[in-house]
């Protein structure tokens, strides 16, 4: 039987979240305010999850208040945080989901954001764009598979280009025992990529990362640059965001010398201060607007 909602009342939605105080939280959570919904935020690390007697509770440990009593959830499980912390936070959200909790984004969706592997097989498998990509335990000649000058180095598991760096032919690197890296061709043309947030599959906004090192992270010292993407760009960000079951999501895309587009990564934890900073668009509204069109179907 699908879900749906009550309008008869006031609704009330929480934010799950390894960071109740960063920009993304407060400023969504503002906007669900400002929209006269309820709403509010749990940090995953207070989230107890009970089993007795074939019944299953997950709960507020610090405000004794049970979870699947919201309307719906905006989950946000990673961050700066071990495997095991993972496993408990996807386990909630599953949790949550499977006794009648539309959470947001999709469980699933974080578990194919977490490994860039995961990505970049399934976005091949539906005829996306990648750049040429090899990954393997411990591989220290990559050039040997990929036969360019140059190569970008990522880890499988990671975020705001941490562990990013820049390969050149015969270029000692050194990877750490039993590292599991990404290498993959340089498919940038230009000291920039694209980042397009998408949100219920539309493109809410859109920016250019110019940066004059290999990482173009905001967070990493990119500088945003306001850009309206065309429509060739954001049907293809649309298109990954779907194939990672991500409703929210931040598509990195970069164009090549001959003008052909490559997704580097689907981002299933957006964050938005560098393209707030050069958009007109409220971008904690656009969020909260697609989040409730989503949970209202």
């Amino acid at each position: 039987m699908p879900f749906t909602l009550s309008f008869s009342r006031k609704l009330s939605f929480c934010i799950l979240t390894h960071k109740p105080r960063s920009h993304f939280v407060i400023n969504v959570s503002n906007s669900f305010r400002k929209k006269g919904y309820t709403v509010s935020v749990v940090d995953f690390k207070n989230v107890a999850v009970k089993i007795e007697k074939g019944n299953m509770s997950v709960f507020d440990k610090k405000s004794k208040e049970d979870l699947l009593k919201f309307d719906a959830i905006l989950a946000r499980p990673l961050g700066t945080i071990d495997l095991m912390q993972f496993a408990f936070s996807i386990n909630v959200l599953v949790t949550l989901k499977e006794n009648g909790l539309p959470v947001i984004n999709d469980p699933i969706s974080y578990v194919y954001g977490s490994n860039k592997l995961t990505e970049y097989l399934l976005l091949t498998r539906m005829k996306l764009n990648v750049p040429i990509t090899l990954s393997a335990i411990n591989e220290t000649n990559p050039f040997e598979y990929i036969n360019q000058d140059r190569l970008i180095l990522k880890p499988i598991c990671g975020s705001r280009g941490f562990g990013v760096v820049e390969l050149k032919r015969r270029e000692k690197f050194h990877l750490s025992n039993n590292e599991v890296p990404i290498f993959q061709n340089f498919v940038r043309g230009g000291n920039f990529d694209i980042r397009l947030l998408v949100v219920n599959k539309n493109v809410v906004g859109s920016m250019i990362r110019f940066s004059d090192s290999s990482k173009t992270n905001i967070s990493a010292g990119g500088k945003p640059i306001k850009y309206e993407a065309p429509e060739e760009i954001k049907k293809m960000a649309i298109s990954a965001s779907i194939v990672i079951r991500s409703t929210i999501a931040g598509v990195d895309i970069a164009i090549d010398k001959d003008g052909t587009p490559y997704i580097l990564e689907v981002n299933t934890q957006p964050d938005f201060i560098g393209l707030q900073s050069v958009s007109d668009t409220n971008i904690a509204d656009a969020i909260v607007d697609g989040f409730l069109e989503v949970v209202r179907l």
